[in-house]
């Protein structure tokens, strides 16, 4: 595990915050630091103003689906 997408081996093409919404702004810098140009946030992990953020630095946001659902995972 890690504790910021900054420390990953490899830049991953997608974001997803499966964390509380307190640990959202950072994942959301940290994504826009990185260039990576789309972010899941699962309900319950969403933050409007955070959304709002990622979308201005260009970042694609999904916020209504669960990740897991809609990629066949679960």
């Amino acid at each position: 595990m890690y504790k910021s997408l900054k420390n990953l081996p490899t830049k991953p093409d997608i974001g997803l915050t499966v964390i509380p919404p307190v640990g959202t702004d950072q994942a959301v810098g940290d994504a826009i630091a990185l260039s990576i140009k789309e972010v899941w946030m699962p309900p319950g992990s969403m933050l409007e103003t955070v959304a709002k953020k990622a979308k201005n630095a260009g970042i694609k946001i999904t916020d209504r689906d669960c990740f897991m659902v809609v990629r066949g995972v679960w």
